[in-house]
């Protein structure tokens, strides 16, 4: 019988792959998650090879736990992008989110924040709050080392480089001011 690919995961009839749950048990968490309600069968699958393939560790790198004017943005049901590897986010006002949890490799694989509605001179920029100290997360006032930050068209994009990923823990909370709008 011939090989298969699913979702990047090869599939062997009859057997398992060395390291790898066995066929029947990636053909039933797929079952599982694609039957549940909210979001697409096919993002439930991606979901699922993306746990079998990172060996049970979390999908997305980061959780994040969106407390006040803070969210996926708009159009989205869910931040975190698989395919990208990207979190696309939107804040207004005065907004505060923060880190829920984290992966065991959260310092090994990309974390890149897309934001939405931010203001080019806010009252308060982005910043971030870890480790006892605060990080401002503007294009001209981000620390360099930790991270690297755009603007463009109304968007920020924040990459957090090795150094600030160490940043992100349980509890480090995220706000952004913007009183004037």
């Amino acid at each position: 019988m011939p090989e298969h690919t699913v979702s990047g995961i090869e599939v062997r009839p009859g057997g398992e792959r060395p390291g790898w749950p066995p066929c029947p048990a990636l053909a039933a968490a797929v079952l599982l998650l694609a039957a549940l309600p909210g979001g697409s069968a096919a993002q439930r699958v991606r979901e699922a090879a993306d746990l079998v393939r990172n060996e049970g560790q979390m999908a997305e790198p980061v959780t994040f736990e969106f407390v006040r004017m803070s969210g996926p943005a708009e159009g989205r049901k869910t931040a975190y992008d698989a395919d990208k590897k990207r979190y696309f986010l939107t804040v207004k006002d005065i907004a505060r989110f923060r880190v829920k949890a984290v992966a065991a490799d959260v310092e090994n694989r990309p974390v890149i924040l897309v934001i939405s509605g931010m203001l080019d001179k806010p009252e308060g920029p982005l910043t971030l709050r870890a480790d006892g100290k605060e990080f401002s997360l503007a294009p001209d006032k981000a620390n360099t080392t930790l991270f690297k930050v755009e603007r463009k068209d109304g968007v920020t994009t924040i990459e957090f480089l090795p150094p600030g990923r160490k940043l992100l823990k349980p509890g480090a909370e995220f706000q952004y001011i913007d009183f004037y709008r």
